[in-house]
């Protein structure tokens, strides 16, 4: 439809240009400049509209293309004659033919709709999220990139259907419901909180390497201002807990937020659930008529209250309420030896505890978000 009006709109729009500027003589200086600004300001025009406007860019697109070409066409005076406008609006009528033939079979083989499209998007979005979720079960941070550089791929892919899937662009209602877009925009919005919580996770849990050059410079700095750099017998690291440091370390982050008991207590119930939630959004958004949801994964999802995911995150902040915890900072507190935040263990225990509580909370929001829908 964008693509008809803007070559019809291209086509008419020079047509009533040129009938304007043919009540001025050919050679006249008013006549040259007249038409020296019309195409200047019908080209800035419309090309401003292609690169500013998100739903009508491809209109203003074909607007310019297909109309700079008749406003070139050098001044006559049989401009304004009736030939002339049977030949234009001819050639209107056969492009437009053409166009509508297009139409015609680009809708016959169309095997899939935008909006089937978009559902496929969103299952292979929720897929690449389960898999980030049991590879960090499994302190898996290969998996956990991997799975999260596929959730970014499919989340720009499904953005980018966001205009195509709208209601309000469609010719006629048919027989399908509308989509709903306002389900799957505030989707798109969770998933991409969901993928910063990934990110960021990541940046927590993988190791890094230390970065000496900082470390002489802040050296070199001490010692500039004559500063004492042997710690204090009040500063000196306990060496007991140092070794309980480098012990605890040694197991990863993840192995010490989801450790062997926690992944056998909880792992089967939170994926159970996440396979119910994305199943259930899926069901709701591929869902074309009015009448009730009776897919399993909808019904199960009335009577799940979230419980398992709320569980996780007080399992979590226990975690790092723990003595060790607290015996963990006091140890990187006292130590001289550790400047970076990214080699400081107990900073990066508290992220990656962060973030995996905000993901979890963002799988409950998708739960609470399904709910507002009415689906039953």
């Amino acid at each position: 439809v964008q693509r008809l009006l803007g070559v019809t709109l291209g086509k008419v729009l020079p047509i009533l240009i040129l009938a304007a500027l043919s009540h001025l003589e050919c050679n006249s200086a008013a006549r040259t400049v007249a038409h020296f600004f019309a195409i200047w300001i019908y080209i800035v025009v419309f090309m401003f509209m292609y690169l500013t406007s998100p739903q009508w860019s491809l209109v203003g697109c074909f607007i310019a293309a297909f109309g700079v070409y008749p406003l070139l066409v050098p001044c006559s005076n049989t401009m304004g004659d009736d030939d002339v406008f049977k030949s234009r609006y001819s050639e209107i009528g056969q492009v437009t033919f053409a166009i509508v033939v297009q139409m015609v079979i680009d809708t016959i083989l169309l095997h899939h709709t935008p909006r089937d499209v978009a559902v496929h998007q969103t299952a292979k979005l929720g897929e690449a999220m389960a898999l980030a979720t049991k590879s960090i079960f499994e302190s898996d941070l290969p998996g956990i990139q991997a799975a999260a550089e596929e959730a970014r791929r499919r989340l720009v892919m499904a953005e980018g259907l966001l205009v195509e899937v709208d209601p309000k662009l469609r010719v006629m209602q048919g027989l399908d419901s509308p989509f709903k877009l306002d389900l799957y925009t505030s989707v798109l919005g969770i998933a991409g909180h969901m993928l910063t919580d990934l990110n960021l996770l990541i940046v927590a849990v993988k190791d890094w390497t230390p970065n000496e050059s900082v470390r002489s410079h802040h050296s070199e700095e001490m010692s500039d201002q004559g500063l004492d750099l042997q710690p204090s017998p009040a500063r000196r690291p306990n060496l007991s807990r140092q070794s309980s440091l480098h012990t605890l370390s040694g197991k990863g982050i993840l192995d010490v937020l989801c450790g062997p008991s926690f992944a056998e207590s909880h792992q089967k119930e939170i994926m159970t659930s996440l396979d119910t939630i994305v199943h259930a959004l899926l069901a709701i958004l591929a869902h074309k008529t009015e009448e009730p949801i009776l897919e399993p994964s909808v019904i199960a999802l009335e009577h799940f209250h979230g419980v398992v995911l709320e569980e996780v995150n007080l399992h979590l902040l226990d975690s790092a309420r723990s003595a060790f915890f607290d015996d963990l900072n006091q140890s990187l507190r006292a130590s001289d030896e550790q400047c970076e935040l990214t080699n400081n263990f107990g900073a990066r225990l508290n992220v990656a505890m962060r973030a995996l509580m905000s993901l979890f909370h963002n799988f409950s929001e998708l739960h609470q978000r399904c709910l507002k829908e009415k689906i039953f």
